[in-house]
């Protein structure tokens, strides 16, 4: 009677992480940029994204601010759960710098996210952190052609 009591719990208990972490992937993608969004500014284009886990720390990014078109593609340190708070953060963060503090420049952009996420982490002083993220962002200035 007790096993089947535990088996029964832990039946229960993994329905609910599983369902809690299908949630937090609806969350996740709606945070990803909508195609139609991109075909409109850069109509020959292709996105691969291929997740390992059901959330994932991998997240691709666009922003389209007035002649110039923002693109990035980010691997957020963590798998799993952990990557996609991480993804969710980087979001967050690059669209408050370019649509909040209006820093247009790439190497600004990606300075400011790193103090950013510095700070958001807490990873000043003593203790630190290997949260990060690799990225590749890209400026298109569409008046002159130019990436």
């Amino acid at each position: 009677m007790e096993l089947k009591s535990a088996n029964s719990q832990l039946s229960l208990a993994f329905t609910e992480i599983k369902d809690s972490i299908n949630y937090a992937k609806r969350i996740q993608e709606a945070i990803l940029p909508l195609e139609v969004d991109i075909q409109k500014e850069i109509p020959e284009h292709f996105i691969l994204f291929k997740p390992r886990d059901v959330v994932s720390g991998d997240f691709y990014w666009f922003n389209q601010k007035e002649d110039k078109i923002y693109i990035a593609a980010c691997d957020c340190t963590g798998h799993g759960v952990p990557g996609a708070f991480m993804s969710i953060i980087g979001n967050s963060l690059l669209n408050e710098i370019i649509n909040e503090n209006h820093v247009s420049e790439p190497a600004h952009i990606m300075n400011m996210l790193r103090q950013k996420l510095i700070t958001s982490l807490k990873q000043q002083g003593g203790e630190q952190s290997k949260d990060g993220m690799d990225m590749v962002l890209c400026r298109i200035k569409k008046d002159r052609s130019e990436l």
